[in-house]
């Protein structure tokens, strides 16, 4: 697999004057102790040690006055490393602004839970979660936190509502952000219990300490501007001036990566929202900034190329910018723009949530305004249909609010228009479907038409559109991944059976160059005046010409840009399309009104269901991607109804 979206050629190496990094970055600089940390702890003993309750007393949580902005906040009584986990909760209003740390950590296994105390009694919680707070406590200070498991009754679907609403409120006015990766396995707090013991107990550590240390300490150099190699010194070569990236700290950093937090869709709001963010791991911590910083320079230098890196170590690197960078932008960005929130539901569709709802109500936060309000009353596809809705309804958003990534288990009982956000995606394709998507404003297939719709009282969608014509065949197998470089040469091949490529296209350029265009959805890799990538525009043959000799320069493959799980296929009357994997003879080409690009609907004749259509998804049509299928008037708007 290449590096998504930024093409690598052999750079050459250049000297820098960033020291070595053994010699500026000691292993030590990154053991960066909390002030719970067990060394500490274990030295200091509490005058008042805390016992252990009896375990007939019954946890009654204080109640929150569910019509204003109240919220539990825990209380970390100090202690020692020995100590039990003591804690007690109080009732504050977010408006009286109190002052607290916001905990973001992923549960682990909900099933197996280690004691603490809460309000004076004896309480389960999970042992990701009591590692946590063994680490964060402090031997002579109480610290107040924000911890969603402990501040949220979890068995009251009214009062969780509530609180998933005032998210927002509660990560953003929180005084810090502490992003609990995980305990790591040496000195672990269970570390004693033998290995049975600990898996019984639900024990999830899988990053040993020098791992910490080895890929924290990697992190920190990419952040400084290191530069980096792949390549070994020759024998007297003086390298000091660039790193090299050896095997150990490279699957060093694919463990930290590994960890449960990266996985779960409710860490991202709590890393995105507050203004200050420290990563913790076991007893070593690091700010949030170099970790953005790191992924902000991995690109920069392979783009510069100053910096020796080869496949295997570039897409290590790739992967950790891919994980690193999308959080970054929603941090940098803010709420800026109405479509954000569809942005992000695109970006982190692929963490997981436990209930299927949270891929929704996880997110909300992140919105300038609300997209729906959080309801654990509603089932998961009501969910999944009010948010669809709304974000069609968002004029900002309109009809790209139907674009979806690839859902390889797609719920059939969903409307075909409503996106299942709990499907699996593939996550070494993204940065190729959001190129897509991000190329969605530079067409504008419905000319100056609106966006427009009829209520419905069912998961029907009514939408006024104008077909464009059907599919006659489509094209082969799909663009199936993204270093399918054989894709070109069976398309073209499979073309040249049914047309002349030199024969006039319908529109009066030739057929070779509207496949030209057709694989790469209208855009070339080659930017533009400003940076960005450009409209590779009908009947500029010349154009054709810089971007094929430019792309060929750099050994790129044509088949690059938004055509992953994409199909070539051709329509009755010879116009040649991209359109999704499961695009067949047979669909129906239509332009939306309001909509920026074409899009392929399924009559559902066959399902019973006359004059409904499936949604099938969004495609690129050479011809028809500015308004020119409803200039000639030949055919009438119509209303059409997706179930």
């Amino acid at each position: 697999m290449r590096v998504q979206c930024y093409p690598i050629t052999p750079p050459g190496l250049p000297q820098a004057a960033t020291p070595g990094w053994k010699q500026h970055y000691p292993a030590a600089a990154f053991s960066h102790i909390l002030d719970s940390s067990k060394n500490q702890g274990r030295q200091n003993s509490m005058e008042h040690p805390v016992q252990p309750p009896s375990i007939d007393r019954v946890l009654e949580l204080p109640r929150l006055d569910l019509g204003a902005d109240q919220i539990r906040i825990l209380t970390l009584r100090r202690g020692s490393w020995n100590d039990a986990i003591s804690c007690d909760l109080e009732i504050a209003r977010l408006q009286s602004n109190p002052q607290y740390e916001a905990l973001s950590y992923a549960w682990g296994d909900a099933t197996v839970r280690a004691p603490i105390i809460l309000d004076g009694c004896m309480y389960q919680v999970t042992t990701n979660l009591e590692a946590a707070l063994r680490r964060l406590r402090h031997p002579t200070r109480d610290r107040r936190l924000w911890v969603d498991a402990l501040c949220i009754n979890q068995a009251d679907d009214a009062e969780k509502s509530h609180q998933v609403n005032l998210m927002s409120h509660i990560y953003s006015n929180a005084a810090h952000g502490l992003m609990w990766l995980g305990e790591h396995e040496e000195d672990s707090p269970l570390h004693h219990l033998s290995q049975p013991a600990q898996q019984n107990r639900g024990v999830t550590a899988s990053i040993t300490r020098s791992e910490v240390i080895a890929a924290f300490g990697l992190i920190r150099l990419m952040g400084s501007g290191c530069h980096v190699s792949s390549r070994v010194p020759d024998e007297g070569e003086n390298l000091d001036s660039v790193y090299h990236l050896e095997a150990p700290s490279l699957n060093a950093l694919a463990t930290l990566m590994g960890l449960d937090w990266w996985k779960r869709i409710w860490t991202v709001q709590e890393v995105v929202l507050p203004a200050n963010v420290t990563v913790i791991c076991g007893d070593m911590q690091l700010d949030w900034a170099v970790f953005s910083q790191a992924a902000i320079n991995f690109v920069d230098h392979i783009q510069e190329d100053c910096c020796n890196i080869d496949y295997e170590a570039g897409v290590g690197l790739a992967r950790f910018h891919f994980a690193i960078d999308p959080i970054s932008i929603c941090r940098r960005r803010g709420y800026q723009g109405a479509n954000y929130i569809l942005e992000t539901l695109w970006l982190f569709q692929g963490r997981r949530a436990s209930d299927e709802r949270d891929k929704i109500y996880a997110l909300l936060g992140l919105g300038p305004t609300p997209l729906l309000c959080a309801d654990y009353s509603l089932g998961w596809r009501e969910v999944y249909c009010a948010a669809a809705e709304s974000l069609l309804r968002t004029p900002a958003i309109g009809l790209q609010a139907l674009l979806r990534r690839h859902e390889y288990d797609r719920d059939l009982d969903l409307p075909s228009w409503v996106p299942d956000w709990r499907a699996q995606t593939e996550q070494d394709l993204l940065s190729r479907e959001l190129a897509w998507f991000n190329f969605y404003d530079g067409f504008n297939a419905a000319g100056g038409t609106k966006f427009t719709s009829k209520p419905s009282h069912s998961a029907e969608l009514y939408l006024l559109g104008t077909a464009v014509d059907d599919v006659a065949t489509s094209l082969g197998r799909p663009h199936a991944t993204a270093d399918d470089l054989e894709t070109d040469t069976h398309w073209r091949g499979l073309l040249e059976d049914m047309v002349n490529l030199t024969d006039n296209y319908p529109y009066g350029w030739t057929y070779i160059d509207a496949y030209f265009r057709t694989v790469r959805c209208g855009m070339s890799m080659l930017p533009a005046t400003d940076g960005s990538f450009a409209r590779l525009h009908p009947g500029d043959s010349s154009q054709l010409a810089r971007v094929r000799d430019w792309e060929a320069a750099r050994g790129l493959d044509p088949v690059l840009l938004g055509t992953s799980r994409q199909r070539l296929f051709l329509t009755k009357s010879g116009l040649l399309g991209m359109g999704p994997e499961e695009t067949r003879p047979g669909d129906k080409v239509y332009i939306l009104h309001g909509g920026n690009v074409p899009f392929v609907l399924r009559p559902a004749s066959q399902q019973g269901l006359p004059d409904r259509y499936t949604y099938v998804g969004d495609a690129y049509v050479d011809g028809v991607m500015d308004g020119e299928a409803l200039d000639d008037g030949s055919t009438a708007a119509e209303w059409v109804a997706l179930v």
